[in-house]
């Protein structure tokens, strides 16, 4: 108990020690230029944004006078950076520092003044990069559509980088996997206050699936994979597809871990592999059935069958009766073995 009564005091200690090393009128602060109209938005945004450790570093009394100057420009580019990513493309932000003494004490003050002006809203948007031949395939409505629709909207980064990767992926499943941004240009005008923005586009050739490819695993057993999930090589790509086949192969009951993607780059003939990555689990009842409701819709309709001949034969006897029962009992035990048979076989595909 005395140990800890003098460990307590020790932080104690330390702890004054450390505030006292303070400038006693040390502050740092936040102000919008008086002529500046800012609604509780911006507020808000710019007072979430505030990092307080390089103000602990900045009045701590310890850092040198340069590393005291790129905390304070640090901190004016990244509000700066901050006013323009929201559509301020004009805004501006003053330092103000001062190691003044004030009643015999040194008080040290920063104080960033903004001044964020007028809001730039976008005025059009342009695709470049893609042939008069690639275009004509483009759904108008799903791309063209979406750029009509952002004109007006403000400027803001955020959204602009969003709307670029949903053209991006729109273009994408079109059959165009290898379409990407290779470079943005924004124009502003002063006069209007908007913003024309082009997007250079590398579309790429038109993707069609080619083999499909297991990692660690035989052609045979891709192969034998491949059939039993309906993969048909050569079809155009779609990003949908990847989720697809993953389902499909996790479905078989014979992997676990599945991920699928495409290869690096296409073929010649415009064909790209697509890579399966699968562990194996193991051979188990459970495989035989890898969906469930199969299995339990056979076992259901072959039970009431056989409840239904029962009854049939507390009747009075009928030959059609039980011919057509009896009928019907073999075609369900035909399908519940040709149902084991076909995983059977398809387990035999694996090994």
């Amino acid at each position: 108990m005395y140990h800890a009564a003098r460990l307590w005091n020790f932080l104690l200690l330390a702890c004054c020690a450390c505030l006292a090393l303070l400038p006693a009128g040390a502050g740092a602060a936040v102000v919008w230029a008086p002529e500046s109209s800012v609604d509780d938005r911006l507020r808000q945004i710019v007072a979430a944004s505030h990092n307080q450790e390089w103000v602990n570093s900045l009045l701590a009394g310890t850092s040198a006078a340069t590393s005291r100057l790129n905390l304070i420009t640090a901190e004016r580019d990244r509000l700066t950076a901050l006013l323009r990513s929201l559509g301020y493309l004009d805004a501006i932000v003053s330092v103000f520092h001062s190691d003044a003494m004030a009643d015999g004490q040194p008080q040290d003050t920063v104080e960033f003044e903004l001044k964020p002006g007028a809001r730039y809203r976008l005025a059009a948007m342009e695709l470049t990069g893609i042939p008069d031949d690639i275009r004509d395939k483009l759904p108008r409505q799903e791309i063209f559509g979406l750029m009509a629709r952002a004109i007006g909207e403000f400027a803001e980064s955020g959204r602009l980088d969003s709307l670029d990767s949903t053209l991006i992926q729109r273009i994408r499943n079109r059959s165009f996997a290898m379409a990407e941004v290779s470079g943005v240009n924004a124009m502003s005008d002063l006069n209007t206050r908007t913003v024309v923005r082009r997007v250079q586009l590398q579309v790429g050739p038109m993707i069609r699936l080619g083999s499909l490819v297991m990692i660690g695993k035989s052609r045979r057993t891709a192969d034998a994979v491949a059939a039993a999930i309906g993969y048909s090589k050569g079809s155009l790509f779609q990003t949908n597809q990847l989720a697809s086949l993953r389902h499909r192969i996790e479905d078989l009951g014979l992997f676990r871990d599945v991920s699928v993607r495409l290869g690096d780059r296409p073929a010649a003939n415009g064909e790209i592999e697509v890579i399966v990555k699968a562990a194996s689990r193991p051979p188990s009842w459970q495989s035989l059935f890898p969906q469930a409701w199969p299995g339990m819709l056979v076992a259901a309709m072959t039970l009431l069958a056989l409840t239904f001949r029962q009854v049939i034969l507390t009747l009075p006897y009928s030959f059609k009766v039980m011919r057509v029962t009896n009928i019907g009992l073999v075609f369900l035990v035909a399908l519940t073995l040709g149902l084991v048979a076909r995983q059977f076989a398809l387990l035999a595909g694996m090994n």
